[in-house]
């Protein structure tokens, strides 16, 4: 059986799936340098050819590693924004999340929005126990996100994440469980 993307409506965003059009915009939002010092999989430059193989591959990505990769866009004029994904673990019942949106969109409370349905998407139809993620510990925005969908501290990876400099950073790790969400 083919997986397929949903799409999710919240009070102000759509997630849905990427289309191959999205890869000039993914290239310029996700390839600022703002977007990419805060993330831990983002290259940096990032050109419009390597954003077209990433969309290329979102449905290889679900149909082999059970990975829900969304757009994030405006409801009001269906602006693409930015990126959320849920990784599915089925052996566990748990859920890995990872995000990121335009800088120009930061501090409006899409990046929270987008993740509370992500965590809804994940606890009621995909029935998982346990949704997690991680933060680099300096990037305290992204740690505001999780805990404002609900999400709780765990702990830190120390020396978890090897920067392009061959420097290590530690990461925050962050959860909620089902138990929690109802």
């Amino acid at each position: 059986m083919t997986q397929t993307i949903p799409t999710l409506n919240t009070e102000r965003l759509i997630l849905n799936s990427f289309i191959e059009t999205d890869a000039v915009n993914v290239a310029k939002l996700a390839g600022d340098k703002r977007v990419v010092d805060m993330t831990a999989s983002l290259p940096y430059p990032y050109e419009v050819p390597m954003a077209v193989s990433w969309i290329k591959g979102h449905q290889e990505q679900l149909e082999k590693d059970m990975n829900y990769v969304f757009a994030i866009r405006l409801k009001s004029t269906s602006e693409l924004i930015g990126c959320i994904n849920i990784g599915l673990n089925d052996r566990h019942d748990r859920g890995y999340v990872g995000y990121w949106v335009g800088h120009d969109f930061w501090n409006h409370g899409f990046c929270s929005e987008a993740l509370r349905e992500i965590i809804k998407f994940g606890f009621e139809e995909k029935k998982v126990n346990k949704i997690w993620a991680e933060h680099k510990t300096f990037n305290i925005g992204s740690g505001r996100v999780m805990e404002k969908a609900g999400m709780k501290h765990e702990g830190i990876m120390r020396n978890h994440y090897k920067q392009n400099d061959g420097n290590y950073l530690d990461m925050s790790v962050k959860s909620i469980l089902k138990s929690e969400y109802n």
